[in-house]
């Protein structure tokens, strides 16, 4: 991502809350991320303005106030870095193309080498127990070609690395892993946040000036229970008031995740991450007592499978697997050999495997479950 050089970002104050804005800079935004980091700015300056030209005060404004500078002198700081990343972000090597060659040689040789010593293998497996003179010979002559094989592999393992270690410029193509276009998404949830509290807080200066305060202890405590299927997690609420906004909170007190209360007083969340929650309520700007908190625990029930072979194809069928799972065949070294997502029915399949030992686990929203009995597959023609 390109930068003009006379793109400029500077702090202003708005009643002593930062906003990194200057009207200048509006006329230069060169990237998607500017433009939008901008407007937002300038949307908040306008509403702090609003905010701050009432004279009404209370607790929970004077709490709001407080979360609103937070929140933008975080927003300074995060831009800044920001500004810095995308400046250096030219200076990134890339990966060169005769390094990918030259390594994904290297890689195919070693793919080619673990075939051979699984051949020579399974000719030490065959004769291992045939004490006539033919099958002593065999598996001695095998034996001996899968020792040899293993020295080759060691060879172009230490190959491998050596190569890693001699081409320093291994770099993804996605500059800084991604972390440039998170940070800028975290820059613009966070002036999102900014412009949500300030209009809650000139929403309750109306509010004061309008109508009668009303006690927070007349806003019901809600109560909350958790449960989780296959990987699935849900957050019930209940003795919440219609349409009040009820927020799930962990135990830094931050909101994880927000909703309405339905016509029914109740609501709830579904896919939350594991961990210790509350739930609070606001209704017309008064908030409830938070609810006891409570542990949210997600389980993924572990999958089974099964190995066929018929006319030199193997196939391993896996049941037992939530529906849109990602659902791994690992062999013995933990190494993912195949993957593939489980369909509606929680079944899942892998052909054309090759020869070996292995287990499979399916990850669910993050989860993922515990391995399943290992299997062989030994495939066999006719």
């Amino acid at each position: 991502m390109g930068k003009m050089a006379m793109t400029k970002r500077v702090a202003v104050s708005a009643a002593a809350i930062l906003i990194p804005l200057s009207t200048a800079s509006m006329a230069f935004a060169s990237t998607p991320f500017d433009t939008q980091y901008q407007a937002n700015a300038t949307k908040e300056t306008a509403l702090l303005q609003t905010a701050q030209g009432s004279s009404v005060t209370s607790a929970q404004i004077t709490a709001l106030s407080s979360t609103v500078q937070t929140i933008n002198a975080q927003i300074t700081a995060l831009n800044q870095v920001e500004q810095n990343l995308a400046a250096q972000e030219v200076n990134i090597p890339k990966t060169t193309s005769q390094y990918r060659q030259g390594l994904a040689q290297l890689q195919q040789q070693r793919w080619d080498i673990l075939h051979k010593s699984q051949a020579a293998w399974n000719v030490v497996d065959k004769y291992q127990f045939n004490h006539t003179q033919k099958g002593r010979n065999m598996f001695r002559q095998g034996y001996h070609e899968w020792q040899g094989i293993g020295a080759q592999l060691r060879g172009i393992n230490s190959r491998i690395s050596s190569y890693e270690r001699a081409n320093p410029t291994k770099w993804n193509s996605a500059p800084y892993d991604g972390a440039l276009s998170g940070l800028q998404a975290t820059i613009l949830q966070l002036q999102a946040s900014a412009i949500h509290y300030t209009n809650s807080w000139i929403a309750l200066e109306k509010m004061s000036t309008s109508t009668p305060t009303t006690s927070s202890s007349a806003v019901n405590t809600p109560s909350a229970t958790a449960s989780s299927s296959n990987g699935v997690s849900t957050v019930s609420v209940s003795n919440v008031t219609p349409g009040a906004t009820v927020n799930l909170d962990n135990t830094a007190g931050q909101v994880v995740m927000s909703t309405t209360a339905n016509e029914s007083g109740t609501a709830s969340f579904t896919n939350v991450a594991n961990g210790t929650y509350f739930v609070v309520q606001s209704v017309n700007g008064q908030q409830s007592a938070q609810s006891a908190t409570f542990s949210v625990t997600t389980s993924v029930s572990t999958p089974s499978a099964t190995e066929s072979s018929s006319n030199g194809v193997s196939t391993v069928s896996v049941s037992n697997v939530t529906p849109g799972a990602t659902v791994n065949l690992d062999n013995t070294a933990g190494q993912v050999v195949m993957s593939t997502t489980a369909n509606e029915s929680g079944t899942a399949s892998f052909t054309n495997v090759a020869n070996g030992t292995y287990f499979v686990i399916q990850s669910v929203n993050g989860q993922q479950s515990t391995q399943s009995a290992t299997f062989s597959v030994t495939t066999t023609l006719g």
